[in-house]
């Protein structure tokens, strides 16, 4: 067989000779596969375009310099990249085990299901070593890996209300915001290989002050963590912040998930259990210590977290008004600008236990989670309908089953989660490969109207798995070897009311389909149609009850990305929007773009720009384009009313070690005199914003 082997390998060496080449950020999709990318973070509703959690850019830009070994690697680590589903990871594992160690990465070309645009995406971050390889003493782990300091500034030019000075107003000032309009960041983290990780990050937001009364050394974010993986039986060792993901994400999901996507077979959430928290995200993670213990296939997580959460305080003890005793609602934006959210800053305590214990083998895993939240106020939502079935008081005991079994050709996966007042969730799910070219994926989820979590994330409708049953399938079809079509359906019902749907049991279905043409990696076309339906109260103000009625959506886009040469690269873009609420007729949207870059081919400098059109009638049938940034942040704003958008980011390398990154964005509004409302109401119809972001690395 080694004979064999040899042959095989020396024929894949002559077929990538030409071809298969070890890419840098100069390929047509750089370092991330932005479609995925942007699909996914259009599910995101956030009308300011930013979105906190860069843990995904992050991992991925220090995957592309500690690569993963292939010889010596899990399918929780290949998905990392973001590239693979669960059983194109599985098939480079046993490639492995059958065939013995890779020689070389372009053995990639012999693993079952692997195509070429995915291999291109995967080489940024994949390497070939032998095992022995990767043995450093404790000491050059401490002194061997990389520091990095990144800097960020950042400020809209134009000044909104909520900067100006109050006005006097029915006998009281009008609020205003605390701080400036700058958001900055600052964060030193230092990183080797897979052995140690350790760091600190901090954070104000526009509006925060730079120094916060009863802050933690006065920053009003702050975060830090000491992560260590593989020391001796421990797997993972988490101290300060870190994040817990459990199972399908019923109990705790607290890292970038995944959910309906144009990577329509991505269905499984896979992640480590533990990973050290490094977003700004201020909600959504644990403070304390967590550890793995792994040996021989058995496995023990455990963790223990305590920190205050923001909240809404709703009662107070009239002796004495430091004690809050009831809350309305936890907080999630991490907003602190105005008197409210400064009075809602760490309001309550908040004490988190949990962890699994559980058997992986090869091909299969089994896995018991628990978690335990207790609040240091009781939880007492508003009397609105739709929160009769949801959480409330201060504790929560939760448990799940997790289990997973990989075959050849299907991957079949699934979670069984109870909370301690008897509700139930479950999501079930299987990806198959029957045949070559062909992958198909069902998910079925049945999320109990009583079911309750603080932490979970799963897959479905709304992440949060709560009042939601649902079926979606997925395919995908290599019909051509340059053409791939996608398609997804999905089927769900929500058996009681929701935020502005007063009524029970209500249906919606969402429909994808794309075809997708790659000729080289200089060329790549596709079309995409996406329709949803769901129901939504009527927006009928002289009726004297609510009432539901059906919305339909649908959207159609066209895009080109052509790499004419090394150095300069093109997109063109145009996508359609059309909404439907049932009462005032048909909404209708449009957006054209052209991005081009050009990047010196000694990569010391870079630069892209766009120049966007666009109408859209109303909110409902708001545009979404994701848009390149700065490293670790992401832009995906929402194109709403009639105007234009431009924005323009260099990278320039001013020494071997620090990188500088400018940015400037402005969107113009023609159809309307001033743009946002509130404190955030800008006077013109003109929004800008500049960013400049420093990274030295030592």
């Amino acid at each position: 067989m080694c004979s064999r082997r040899l042959v095989y390998l020396l024929v894949l060496l002559w077929m990538g000779s030409g071809r298969l080449q070890a890419q840098t950020t100069d390929t047509i999709t750089p370092e991330v596969p932005t479609d995925i990318l942007e699909s996914i973070l259009e599910q995101v509703e956030n009308e300011s375009g930013e979105f906190d959690n860069n843990t995904f850019l992050e991992d991925l830009e220090l995957l592309s310099i500690v690569k993963i070994n292939l010889n010596n690697t899990t399918v929780e680590e290949l998905m990392r990249t973001g590239v693979l589903t669960d059983l194109q990871a599985m098939s480079i594992i046993n490639y492995v085990y059958t065939y013995g160690p890779m020689k070389s990465i372009y053995e990639l070309k012999g693993v079952l299901g692997l195509d070429r645009r995915t291999i291109d995406l995967l080489l940024p971050y994949v390497t070939v070593l032998d095992a022995g390889q990767q043995l450093y003493s404790l000491k050059d782990q401490l002194t061997k890996g990389r520091h990095i300091i990144l800097y960020r500034y950042q400020q809209t030019i134009e000044q909104a209300k909520g900067y100006t000075a109050p006005d006097w107003y029915q006998g009281r000032w009008t609020s205003r915001y605390a701080g400036d309009r700058t958001r900055q960041y600052l964060r030193y983290r230092y990183q080797f290989l897979k052995g140690i990780s350790y760091g600190i990050t901090m954070e104000k937001d526009p509006g925060e002050r730079l120094i916060q009364d009863n802050a933690r050394l006065g920053i009003d974010y702050i975060s830090a963590h000491l992560f260590l993986e593989n020391k001796g039986l421990f797997r993972y060792v988490a101290l300060g912040d870190f994040e817990v993901n459990l199972g399908q994400g019923l109990l705790s999901w607290q890292s970038f998930g995944v959910g309906k996507s144009i990577a329509v077979n991505n269905i499984k959430r896979t992640a480590e259990v533990l990973r050290p928290h490094t977003s700004v995200v201020e909600d959504n993670f644990n403070r304390g210590a967590g550890a793995t213990f792994q040996k021989k296939g058995i496995e023990v997580t455990a963790f223990v977290s305590y920190r205050m959460r923001d909240a809404s305080i709703s009662a107070v003890d009239t002796l004495d008004e430091s004690t809050i005793l009831e809350i309305s609602s936890l907080q999630s934006s991490g907003l602190h600008r105005t008197s409210s959210e400064l009075a809602n800053r760490g309001a309550i305590k908040l004490w988190t236990t949990g962890g699994r214990v559980g058997w992986k083998g090869r091909r299969a895993a089994v896995y018991f989670n628990t978690t335990y939240n207790r609040l240091g106020a009781a939880l007492s939502r508003s009397a609105d309908l739709y929160n009769l079935y949801a959480f409330g008081g201060t504790s929560l005991l939760n448990a799940s089953l997790d289990y997973s079994y990989l075959g050849k050709k299907f991957n079949f996966f699934g979670e069984s989660a109870v909370s301690d007042n008897g509700g139930i969730a479950m999501v079930h799910g299987i990806s198959a490969k029957p045949v070559p070219g062909v992958t198909l994926s069902v998910v079925h989820r049945y999320y109990a109207k009583d079911f309750h979590t603080l932490a979970g994330s799963s897959f479905g409708e709304s992440s949060i798995p709560y009042n939601e049953h649902g079926l979606y399938a997925g395919a995908s079809f290599k019909v051509h070897p340059k053409i791939t079509v996608n398609n997804y359906i999905d089927v769900y019902h929500f058996p009681w009311l929701r935020y502005r749907v007063d009524a029970p049991n209500t249906n919606g279905y969402d429909i994808f389909h794309e075809w997708y043409y790659r000729h080289n990696r200089n060329l790549e076309i596709y079309a995409r149609f996406r329709y949803e339906t769901k129901a939504r109260n009527a927006p009928d103000d002289a009726a004297p009850i609510d009432y539901v009625l059906m919305t339909r959506k649908t959207s159609l886009r066209l895009h080109l990305a052509y790499r004419a040469n090394e150095s300069w690269w093109f997109k063109t873009r145009g996508e359609w929007s059309f909404f439907n609420d049932g009462f005032n007729g048909w909404q209708k949207g449009y957006l054209f773009y052209q991005d081009i870059g050009y990047s010196l081919p000694s990569g010391k400098w870079n630069i892209s720009a766009r120049y966007a059109v666009y109408k859209t009638d109303s909110y409902d049938n708001r545009i979404y384009a994701y848009e390149n940034d700065v490293l670790y942040a992401f832009s995906i704003p929402a194109y709403i009313g009639q105007g234009s958008r431009v924005y323009l980011v260099t990278k320039i390398k001013l020494y071997r070690n620090i990188d500088l990154w400018l940015r400037y964005a402005q969107t113009f509004r023609n159809d309307v005199k001033v743009i946002g409302s509130g404190l955030e109401e800008l006077p013109g119809n003109t929004r800008s914003e500049v960013k400049v972001q420093l990274r030295v690395r030592f």
